[in-house]
């Protein structure tokens, strides 16, 4: 439990610091904008993508002082590395073996595309498919329609985070 909470450290910083480095792209730019005070306005959504990411934008640019490069990439950059323990627990789901899932929390925290892509949605919907996964991975070994429900519920959340995600229904 320390190392892989090392390893989420490791991935934190290294996501903030990323955060920090990257250039703001012309999607992020449109995006970073659109939830800015979305909650106060009363709006339930827009048109341009799935509105949870919005919500959770908004929030984070109320409790970090505004909008600025590093807050808008405040839940990517929280999802992103919590993402880490998904890793870690899908490897354990798959090998069976503590080894492999430190390794592979470790090598997904040093992923230079996951750094890369720490911007917009991309990665709050990442861990919800992740989320989805395991869940349904449980399912298959145990059974319990509780996880086949709590699967389903995070894959919805990860659709409302970015629709293309429902690509993965098949």
């Amino acid at each position: 439990a320390g190392y892989l909470f090392l390893i989420f450290l490791l991935a934190l910083l290294l996501r903030v610091f990323a955060a920090l480095q990257v250039d703001v792209d012309t999607d992020e730019m449109v995006y970073s904008i659109i939830p800015l005070n979305i909650i106060s306005a009363g709006r339930l959504g827009t048109v341009d993508q799935s509105p949870l990411y919005f919500y959770l934008a908004d929030v984070g640019y109320k409790l970090f002082g505004g909008l600025n490069q590093l807050t808008a990439r405040i839940p990517s950059i929280l999802f992103g590395a919590l993402s880490v323990f998904l890793v870690y627990l899908l490897s354990l789901e798959i090998f069976n073996e503590k080894k492999a899932g430190l390794l592979s929390a470790f090598l997904f925290a040093l992923s230079g595309y996951a750094l890369r892509h720490n911007g917009e949605m991309d990665m709050a919907a990442f861990f919800f498919m992740l989320l989805s996964v395991l869940l349904f991975m449980r399912w298959l070994k145990v059974d319990s329609s509780k996880m086949l429900y709590l699967s389903a519920i995070s894959f919805g959340l990860a659709v409302m985070i970015k629709n293309i995600t429902i690509l993965f229904a098949p």
